[in-house]
């Protein structure tokens, strides 16, 4: 799988953060991480297609 540029928006957190997390953090965080980037991929999308008529 090819690397997204979204992932630089994404913050740096170390795996103690996800391994001591009362609610299991990291599956959680690991199941929506993906749908997370295309929704703000296609919102910055929209926003760079949209944003010429806006402006």
């Amino acid at each position: 799988m090819r690397r997204s540029h979204m992932e630089d928006f994404t913050p740096i957190v170390t795996e103690d953060v996800f391994d001591r997390g009362p609610f299991g953090l990291r599956s959680f965080l690991q199941g929506r991480l993906e749908k997370a980037r295309s929704i703000l991929w296609i919102l910055l999308w929209e926003y760079q297609l949209f944003g010429c008529f806006l402006f």
